[in-house]
């Protein structure tokens, strides 16, 4: 059996990726791949971890075009508000970024390790 071309590979993946998206089920995908494409089980394999990993990667892009959209219109929201002087707008949409962004407040714990390390440091400065 002879290997398979880039060209032939990447249209098998795309063919595989159409297949998922059109919710063919992987028995279906199986019995197509080796009906057309003659691969064995390990190939096919490879063959849909690309297709899937072109999903993960659209997703990626998505989420980071989305975040990126979300930040723009937050930062403009913030710009407007702070124009008319609605500063219970813009602290609120300071809020709403930190969320966004999933910055936390420190926790009450957070704090008193913190103080505890300072502590412990000036216990360790020389005078």
């Amino acid at each position: 059996m002879r290997k398979a071309t880039n060209f032939e590979v990447s249209k098998r993946v795309n063919k595989i990726y159409l297949f998922i998206i059109k919710g063919k089920s992987d028995d279906y995908i199986c019995q197509y791949s080796s009906k057309y494409w003659k691969v064995t089980e390990r190939q096919l394999a490879r063959y849909m971890e690309r297709a899937v990993k072109k999903f993960e990667k659209k997703a990626e892009i998505q989420n980071n075009k989305e975040l990126g959209k979300a930040l723009a219109q937050s930062d403009d929201l913030y710009d407007r508000s702070y124009q008319i002087e609605n500063y219970s707008e813009c602290r609120q949409v300071l809020r709403d970024r930190i969320e966004l962004l999933g910055i936390k407040k420190p926790t009450e714990v957070n704090v008193k390790f913190q103080k505890q390390i300072e502590k412990e440091k000036k216990g360790y400065e020389l005078d």
